[in-house]
This record gives structure tokens, C-alpha cells and sequence, in this order.
């Protein structure tokens, strides 16, 4: 390459840079795509906040405060508007999201993340299922085909029927620990139902269905008690997500209350 067709591709991977305003005090996320060498960051994790730096080519990325750090950027390059840089042993896009406004209505499919109490983020990927990434752990689990979000105590009482609320108790701690024990015991049973009382647990199936859906816990075909859940993400509502296997066998999880939603741009 000679030096005028150098100087002219280094032109273009700053003029890329500067569209996508990585700037200091820009906050940011990236996300790793892919590895050349063991890593012991896997691929699905983010690195993020409030830029040192301006990015610039054969420089590494640092955050305020945040001690992780992106190797030096060797190559920049933009596919779909999404923005990709590569290091010496990783590729990384950059997160472009947004805080969805008071009263928004949004789809399963405008959604990038959510957030919980915790750090656990949720990511929805393009086939309808849905990945956490637990922060605490540096711990990306399996996909999982369906995710929704269940109220706290005081957002069902008053569709709940008197036996419901019996099972539940009167307590948020009683509510939580009814609906553990469910989930972890082996024999009991946890499904999303709709209103037909149909099993329905994959993300695409709901999407499709459009209609109320309902967590129920029971055993041995009989459903115990019900609580109506949202397929949509809701700033206190806690997640929970199941995996079924074409065995039979299945994982599922009750996760924390979520505090941040992000959109895609």
C-alpha cells in the first residue's frame, strides 16, 4: 500500500469516528463480537462509560471511572450504521441505544437491553430469543427462549382472587419466596399461559399471540395460583426467563427488578 493510500484509509477511519462522536466525556458501551486469542472476557460483553479519551487509531479506549480498558484500535470500519473496531485479539460494536420517553409504546423487536437492580443485563438478539449477562460474575449464560416481567406485590393484588392471594401471602418477601420455591423445586410446574390457558414460552409465540399472558405454578397438570406477567419490559418488574429443551428437560430463572431499559437507535 503506498503511502498516499495509507494516509487516505486512515482519513476514512477517523471521519468514522468523528460521525459516531466518540469523543471525551461521550458515553459509551461496547460490545465484544469475537476473539482471535483466549480471552478471559468472553464474546457478549460490554465494556463501557464515560470516555478518558477522544478514540483514535493505535490508542486504547478508557472510561472515567471504570477500570476496564479496550486494547489499542488497529481498524475501524461501519456495516448496517453499526460502528466496528478491532484490536490485536478482539472485535468490538459499538452499543448505539436510547432511554425510551415517558409513555413510549415500543416492540419486543425495538428493545437492545435491559438492566437490573443487580447489573444483570438482558440483551434481545435477532431471533427472538433473549441472553443475561450476569456483571457481578463476568457470567454470559444461553440463550433462552422466552423473558418476561412480573409485578411486585402491590400491582396484582387487585387482580389476584382470594385463593391467589393465599398462596401468595401479603408480603413482598412472601411473594418472592412462594414463587422460589416453584421455580427450584423440579417437581413443581412453571409456565406462561394465554388467556386460553394455552403453554405458550417462546418470545415469537407471544409476540404473535398479542394478547394477556399469565405465569402459573401448579404440579402434576393442576395450576396452584397465577399472576398476570408483561411480555414488555417495566422499570420495577422483575424478569424471569425459561429455557425448554426438545428433551423435556428446562432451565428457568427468577431474576431482579429492572432499572433501566435501552431502545435501539
Amino acid at each position: 500500500m503506498s503511502v498516499e493510500q495509507n494516509h487516505s484509509y486512515e482519513s476514512i477511519e477517523a471521519s468514522l469516528l468523528n460521525k459516531f462522536n466518540l469523543v471525551t466525556g461521550q458515553e459509551v458501551q461496547f460490545e465484544k463480537v469475537s476473539i482471535t486469542t483466549s480471552s478471559p472476557v468472553p464474546v457478549g460483553a460490554r465494556s463501557g462509560g464515560v470516555l478518558k479519551n477522544d478514540i483514535t487509531l493505535g490508542h486504547s479506549i478508557t472510561f472515567r471511572d471504570n477500570a476496564s480498558v479496550v486494547s489499542a484500535i488497529e481498524k475501524v470500519w461501519e456495516d448496517k450504521d453499526t460502528l466496528f473496531l478491532q484490536t490485536s485479539t478482539s472485535v468490538y460494536k459499538l452499543i448505539q441505544e436510547r432511554i425510551p420517553e415517558k409513555g413510549e409504546k415500543f416492540s419486543f423487536e425495538d428493545i437492545d437491553h435491559v438492566v437490573t437492580e443487580k447489573g444483570s443485563v438482558y440483551r434481545y438478539l435477532p431471533n427472538w430469543t433473549t441472553q443475561r449477562f450476569k456483571t457481578a460474575e463476568n457470567y454470559l449464560s444461553d440463550p433462552k427462549d422466552v423473558l418476561v416481567y412480573i409485578p411486585n406485590l402491590d400491582e396484582v393484588r387487585g387482580s389476584l382472587s382470594e385463593k391467589d392471594l393465599k398462596f401468595i401471602g401479603t408480603t413482598e418477601s412472601g411473594y418472592m419466596n412462594i414463587m422460589l420455591k416453584y421455580i427450584h423445586d423440579t417437581e413443581k410446574d412453571v409456565h406462561i399461559r394465554n388467556r386460553d390457558g394455552k403453554i405458550i414460552e417462546n418470545n415469537k409465540a407471544i409476540g404473535d399471540d398479542g394478547g394477556q399472558i399469565f405465569l402459573t405454578f401448579g404440579a402434576n397438570g393442576k395450576v396452584d395460583f397465577y399472576i398476570p406477567v408483561s411480555h414488555m419490559p417495566v422499570v420495577g418488574f422483575m424478569t424471569f426467563d425459561k429455557q425448554t429443551n426438545p428433551n423435556g428437560s428446562w432451565r428457568r430463572h427468577l431474576g431482579n427488578k429492572v432499572v433501566k431499559i435501552l431502545l435501539k437507535r
